[in-house]
């Protein structure tokens, strides 16, 4: 509890000086929007985030990187002000300065990896439905009993989704959520599933195991 207190009161007294150093220190409506802006950013995000994910991404981006030009820009033009921050202010200051625009150069990578994060787990979502998909198709009669067996599957789909995670030793925490999925299936016919098709499932596993890492190898900073 003492190290978060004193962590608070030392990123409290950094922000102080950093409305000192950008001159916001004069007028209370500046102090108050530097103190309070995160919040309204905050919330804006999450409601563009529930109108469009990738909206709120777009944004977020363009906001960060404006941030980055911005404060480094200044400081390239007008240094630390040590007449209005103080001697152990300048220090702070400059202690903290090279962590701080190392962190924004980093937010375009970041940026990128959370895309691919996201496209790989969808990738891996998609691959595991093919394996249940197939598994269920299999389970299903040739001629006679088949509204029979699809309800017996749906009832007993827990079951089912640990035979396919045995089988292709997969890890349970990628599958999807049951009951979601049960009330999904039940609009369909299991019968009239597509069989599996290993040639693409090993499209899907090359480009997660050789593909994605190559192109986060290959991914530059532009900021670099």
């Amino acid at each position: 509890m003492i190290d978060i207190t004193q962590d608070f009161m030392y990123w409290k007294l950094l922000l102080e000086y950093l409305i000192l150093e950008l001159g916001g220190n004069s007028l209370w409506f500046d102090r108050f929007l530097a103190q309070h802006i995160a919040i309204f950013y905050y919330f804006m995000i999450v409601l563009m985030y529930a109108i469009s994910p990738r909206m709120a991404y777009h944004f977020s981006e363009c906001v960060e990187n404006h941030a980055f030009t911005t404060y480094d820009k200044f400081l390239l033009l007008q240094g630390v002000n040590e007449s209005a921050i103080g001697p152990i202010g300048k220090e702070l200051f400059e202690r903290e300065q090279d962590d701080l625009l190392s962190d924004l150069k980093d937010i375009p990578k970041k940026a990128c990896d959370r895309r691919i994060n996201e496209f790989v787990k969808r990738a891996r979502a998609a691959k595991i439905h093919a394996y249940i998909i197939s598994h269920l198709r299999k389970e299903m009669p040739a001629m006679m009993g088949k509204a029979k067996t699809q309800q017996r599957l749906i009832d007993n789909l827990e079951d089912e989704f640990a035979k396919v995670q045995r089988e292709y030793h997969l890890p349970m925490g990628d599958f999807p959520n049951v009951d979601h999925f049960k009330e999904v299936l039940s609009g369909y016919s299991i019968d009239k599933f597509e069989k599996l098709k290993p040639k693409l499932i090993q499209s899907v596993d090359d480009m997660l195991g050789y593909d994605i890492p190559e192109l986060l190898r290959s991914f530059r900073n532009p900021y670099e």
